[in-house]
């Protein structure tokens, strides 16, 4: 807990987004490719966007002026959405802090829990809040899981545990789609074009 208060007062004083950041070009749409390449919008999904600094060292490397030009770079990309954001947040928290990023990945998965549950409340509204709870869910899962680094595990114990909670989680995913199929026709995650905003923007 202590280590995200830090990390929300460093991205709000230090690392505020450029007000000319504009959406990347070509975000991703999320796919039934639950794994490695589950990717959505800007910036969810692992090693994505594969931004470097230009000193090509790897971000746990950096010094501190060298994270916070890498940190710029993130915030010269404005998030798809609001899923999206928590994802650039993910990242940014990774690039300050580093080795000791474990609560970064517990992080998300507790914000995309509450976007989940907030999504879940308006789906009787309009169809997509469905699907955009689903896919925060889903997205939370596999950075808790899938992508979880191994180092940032204290034990091997610990690691697997976490290859198989990857693996059930999996499983469960699975399952829920096949729910999906069997109940209603619509896809399962948001169609291109369409964001998951819990606010109206444009």
């Amino acid at each position: 807990m202590k280590t995200y208060i830090l990390f929300s007062i460093l991205s709000a004083f230090l690392f505020a987004q450029s007000p000319e950041a504009k959406t990347c070009d070509y975000p991703a749409v999320a796919t039934d490719d639950f794994g490695k390449k589950f990717r959505y919008g800007c910036f969810c999904g692992e090693n994505y966007p594969n931004i470097q600094h230009h000193s090509k060292k790897n971000y746990r490397d950096l010094n501190l002026t060298e994270k916070q030009e890498l940190i710029a770079k993130y915030n010269a990309i404005a998030p798809y959405d609001e899923i999206d954001k928590v994802c650039q947040e993910h990242d940014i928290c990774f690039i300050i802090f580093g080795k000791k990023a474990e609560s970064c990945n517990d992080t998300i998965y507790s914000e995309l829990n509450l976007l989940e549950d907030e999504f879940r409340k308006k789906k009787s509204k309009e169809n997509h809040y469905e699907q955009c709870s689903n896919l925060a869910s889903d997205m939370g899962s596999v950075f808790h899981t899938i992508f979880a680094p191994s180092d940032d595990d204290d034990s091997l114990l610990d690691f697997g545990m976490l290859m198989i909670n990857g693996a059930v989680t999996a499983v469960n995913k699975g399952f829920q789609e096949s729910l999906d199929i069997l109940t209603k026709e619509e896809e399962r995650y948001p169609p291109e074009g369409i964001k998951c905003n819990l606010l109206k923007k444009k």
